[in-house]
């Protein structure tokens, strides 16, 4: 009980992070009150996501999934194939066929087989590509 209460503490506290954050950015670039540094901002997100992935990657403890290899696979081609077809046939149409909907479809595809940093990773590989 006390476990969860820290979660959704946690996640309440994300989230209202976020939305401030998404607030100062948006009044930053309307004002124009106070300068925001967008590659100063890319360069630290970069090296933050990059911190976390290693992170959850080194927590990994693949020994104890080694019986699920079989159902884990399974679902992970279902959950590609699903994610893939959305992600072109609705997201890449309804946002309008070109560079802007190709790097939402990225990104859709990294939060639907992962979660945000994942999307953001596949956002960022996608702008650097093209």
């Amino acid at each position: 009980m006390v476990r969860m209460t820290l979660v959704l503490n946690s996640a309440v506290y994300f989230f209202f992070g976020m939305i401030v954050a998404a607030i100062i950015r948006n009044v930053s670039e309307i004002t124009e009150w106070y300068g925001s540094y967008q590659q100063e901002c890319e360069v630290l997100g970069g090296m933050c996501l990059n911190i976390f992935l290693s992170c959850a990657l080194m927590s990994l403890k693949l020994w104890q999934l080694a019986s699920l290899a079989v159902p884990l696979t399974l679902t992970l081609l279902i959950q590609v194939a699903l994610i893939g077809a959305f992600a072109y046939f609705v997201i890449f149409r309804v946002m309008g066929g070109d560079y802007e909907a190709a790097v939402m479809a990225a990104g859709t595809c990294g939060f639907g087989l992962g979660a945000t940093p994942n999307a953001i990773a596949n956002m960022n590989a996608m702008c650097e590509r093209y």
